[in-house]
């Protein structure tokens, strides 16, 4: 498996800064609908923009308590199934890491790496990520990949998907993916919140996806909890500040090597 370091060892010093506070509103409550009803407004709502722009700021805090900070931008291009997805340094504007997927293939620069791991490619399939310490995780990508080109995996649309509502504007959908398990909580068919958990480790990870940015279907923030089943948990926190859903998608916005 081939496996991305995206924040470990990029820092010479840690960062005191707290995440923005988010204050969310209580969701009104949806009229009662079939499986088949809630299903379709899911869907209807997602209903992701052929190319879109983000840019971002993260805080991480690992199992030490040690906190980093860097800022973050993303370029999907969901026609092409395209993505460029960059760290860079806060103060400096420098690029930490860059991962750029294309027809399947996920290519990765990091040049603070060893030479010969400086730039690597590997299949999105076994594509995973690490990176929040040394006794870091390591997640498939494909836990975060509909996420960041912000759409829903069509497996929560399969009659084997197990849907169960928990009020009148919440619901969760069950999926099970060989040794992992996912929950995917929506409320007032929005996704609010997404557990993972792999069956064979024992490794879990709670994203929580908290307020709105601008009307739009994306969240102002999303709050990342992973737990080893022994050790403490490590913390990530992505805040939007800015979105352009006019944004262009060339091929060339997409470079590889």
């Amino acid at each position: 498996m081939f496996v991305l370091l995206l924040l470990a060892g990029l820092f010479s010093a840690s960062c005191a800064t707290t995440p923005p506070r988010i204050i969310t509103k209580k969701p009104d409550t949806v009229k009662k609908m079939s499986r088949a009803e809630q299903l379709k407004a899911v869907r209807a709502l997602y209903n992701p923009p052929a190319c879109f722009t983000s840019s971002y700021r993260i805080w991480v805090k690992d199992a030490s308590n040690k906190t980093q900070k860097v800022k973050g931008y993303l370029r999907v291009d969901n026609k092409r199934e395209a993505l460029d997805f960059r760290f860079t340094d806060p103060i400096f504007g420098m690029t930490l890491s860059r991962v750029v997927i294309r027809d399947k293939q996920a290519y990765i620069r990091n040049p603070f790496a060893p030479a010969k791991y400086r730039k690597q490619k590997a299949p999105v399939d076994r594509f995973a990520v690490s990176g929040l310490g040394k006794n870091s995780m390591v997640l498939p990508f494909r836990l975060f990949q509909d996420l960041l080109f912000a759409r829903l995996p069509g497996d929560l649309f399969l009659p084997e998907a197990r849907l169960e509502k928990k009020g009148p504007a919440e619901m969760d959908i069950f999926v099970v993916r060989s040794t992992e398990k996912y929950r995917y909580r929506f409320t007032a068919n929005r996704l609010s919140s997404l557990l993972y958990e792999n069956i064979r480790t024992g490794d879990q990870v709670l994203v929580e996806l908290l307020g709105i940015y601008k009307k739009t279907l994306f969240p102002r923030q999303i709050k990342m909890r992973m737990k080893p089943p022994k050790g403490k948990p490590e913390f990530m926190w992505l805040h939007f500040d800015r979105l352009n859903l006019k944004a262009r998608c060339a091929l060339a916005h997409f470079p590889v090597f």
